[in-house]
């Protein structure tokens, strides 16, 4: 079996994390497997072990170097081909010789026109999603057919993260927070800003530590500044070995306004961090409406701010949550799961 992997985006966040690992996987595991990269991207210049085919590629609008991948894939008549990021895969998926078997990984759950998504979608032979809710909105919403659609949830690798647990919120200490997430406007800072604001109020010594980057820095920089939070509120740079830091942090916060499943929040919990997250998409799935971490609504309403402040003041009950979301990530979003399953997805569509 042949399989090539586009991955055409040139930051290294949770999609770009978990193609990696499947192409990784695949290396070790002897199957004819290749990655097509931007060559100035993340990916191809930090992974020279791996088998990675780097073009120069402009983005979504650069036809010339999408043709160029075209004829590069059809000269190679691979079984199947895997796309991973969103712009511009279609349009090359859909061109390709259709004895090729074409598939993507949906990880977005989002509002999009049902006619655009459909012409994207109808030349493809299966398409993954990471949540039942981003199947839920296709199948339903959108009218793609079931039998097209396959529910694979992102992996962590466990070995890689600590699980003991995190800090003890001791009264009169400082309350750290960590929000990993990009510097735009659907990931809610501004929620989240306010959540400080009223938890500050209510006497709680609490901080927020948000790692990312992204094209609204300097807006989050000026609202931090209005609403006097410069001390308690510190934007830093994305790190993509976060991960590791994780037990610095006594709670992780989580208010995007869209998500398909949220890796962050799977590596938090495994690392038993109590999770604090708007319900939306796939986080709800992983929250069980609440029975691993505290759901919030994303406008983070004056009761929400009640029920945080209580909870980080509820021993008790943030180590029974975050206990179940240990056990339920370890079980249900491990590597082995995660590989099997593409494996299985590939031998049904080669």
């Amino acid at each position: 079996m042949k399989v090539i992997h586009l991955e055409l985006g040139r930051s290294y966040y949770g999609g770009a994390i978990q193609s990696i690992a499947l192409l990784e996987s695949q290396y070790k595991a002897g199957i004819d497997a290749a990655m097509i990269v931007p060559d100035d991207s993340y990916i191809a210049k930090n992974f020279p072990h791996l088998p990675i085919v780097k073009f120069k590629y402009r983005g979504e609008f650069d036809f010339l170097a999408q043709s160029k991948i075209i004829q590069y894939i059809n000269d190679l008549n691979p079984d199947i081909v895997h796309g991973h990021s969103r712009r511009g895969i279609t349009r090359i998926l859909n061109r390709l010789n259709q004895r090729i078997s074409k598939m993507i990984t949906r990880r977005v759950h989002r509002s999009e026109p049902k006619f655009y998504l459909n012409y994207q979608f109808k030349k493809l032979n299966a398409i993954a999603c990471i949540s039942q809710a981003i199947i839920e909105d296709l199948k339903n919403n959108v009218g793609i057919k079931a039998e097209k659609l396959y529910y694979i949830p992102s992996m962590i690798d466990v070995e890689k993260l600590s699980s003991s647990s995190g800090q003890s919120i001791q009264k009169g200490k400082i309350i750290k927070g960590v929000m990993p997430a990009q510097l735009i406007v659907r990931k809610n800072h501004s929620a989240a800003f306010r959540l400080i604001r009223g938890l500050l109020d209510r006497g709680l010594h609490v901080e927020l530590h948000c790692y990312g980057d992204g094209e609204n820095h300097d807006n989050l920089l000026k609202e931090i500044k209005k609403m006097g939070l410069d001390k308690q509120v510190f934007l830093k740079n994305y790190e993509k070995d976060l991960a590791q830091k994780l037990l610095n942090y006594d709670f992780f916060l989580h208010l995007a306004c869209e998500e398909g499943l949220g890796l962050s929040i799977i590596e938090a919990m495994a690392s038993r961090l109590p999770v604090i997250s708007a319900g939306m998409g796939g986080a709800s799935e992983l929250l069980m409406h609440g029975a691993n971490g505290l759901q919030v609504s994303i406008q983070i309403k004056e009761n929400d701010i009640e029920k945080i402040h209580h909870y980080l003041n509820n021993k008790e009950d943030r180590e029974a949550k975050v206990e179940s979301a240990y056990r339920h990530v370890i079980k249900n979003y491990n590597s082995q799961n995660y590989l099997n399953a593409y494996l299985d997805l590939y031998k049904l569509i080669a």
